[in-house]
């Protein structure tokens, strides 16, 4: 699972990966505080899941998502904020859930739990596939061999 975390203030950023890594070890976790970047990497490695601060300095979270919906319109998006007055921008916007600040792994689990969107697995590990073609995996990638 490809997940991003998305917040302006660098000590709830941390906060948020902690959580994630807590409850998802083997998720790829983007972390980014200038949602620009995130917003560039979403059209590079679209992500599952997206955990997306809704005030931030640069641009609004809600802006945000709507962008990455229109890149990938099956994304997961969980907000996560201190302000609980954008439950209704959320809900328009089919987000998967809502986490008011502070973020726990408890809320962090609990909106895992319950994507809106399926989540493809995703494995670390080699995977060999022997029946009819011969095709070997790393981290859910083919490797070509010559």
């Amino acid at each position: 699972m490809i997940i991003y975390a998305i917040d302006d203030e660098t000590i709830a950023l941390s906060g948020l990966v902690d959580s994630i890594k807590e409850v998802c070890d083997d998720a790829v976790i983007y972390s980014f505080r200038f949602p620009e970047e995130a917003l560039d990497q979403m059209e590079k490695t679209p992500c599952d899941v997206a955990f997306v601060d809704i005030e931030m300095s640069d641009i609004n979270g809600i802006s945000l998502s709507e962008k990455f919906k229109q890149i990938n319109p099956e994304v997961n998006i969980i907000f996560s904020t201190g302000y609980k007055n954008y439950y209704e921008d959320a809900f328009e916007l089919h987000a998967s859930g809502y986490i008011v600040k502070p973020v726990t792994s408890e809320k962090v689990k609990k909106e895992l739990d319950n994507l809106r969107y399926r989540v493809k697995a995703t494995s670390k590990k080699l995977f060999a596939h022997c029946f009819g073609n011969f095709e070997v995996y790393a981290n859910g990638m083919p490797i070509a061999f010559k």
